[in-house]
């Protein structure tokens, strides 16, 4: 597995694989604690919410995926507004919002 993405807050590492998976570690010992496979798409950016609640991936087919980091599941998939792989994901301050950017060149 080759690293597509990475993102990191005080208390989680999630590294996106070239094998379309998300490897989520702990910082400070890199012992894995969670594992998603046979997602739909690589991972192009990875983005974790102000609070750590939610960690938002965008993939290389246009789609972005926001994941409750408490249990792991797919807690947003609506978003679909880019053509082309998402290059970019940033939350506002109290992590109600998001902003994305893509190779379609639409925010």
């Amino acid at each position: 597995m080759s690293p597509t993405a990475v993102a990191a807050n005080d208390e989680l590492l999630a590294v996106a694989g070239d094998d379309s998976s998300l490897h989520i570690l702990a910082p400070a010992s890199l012992n894995t604690k969670h594992k998603l496979s046979s997602l739909n798409s690589t991972i192009s950016t990875l983005s974790f919410s102000p609070t750590g609640d939610h960690l938002a991936a965008g993939f290389s087919n246009g789609k972005i995926s926001v994941f409750d980091t408490k249990t792991w599941e797919v807690a947003i998939s609506r978003w679909s507004s880019h053509t082309g792989r998402v290059t970019g994901i940033s939350w506002n301050k109290e992590g109600t919002h998001a902003v994305s950017g893509g190779l379609d060149t639409n925010v």
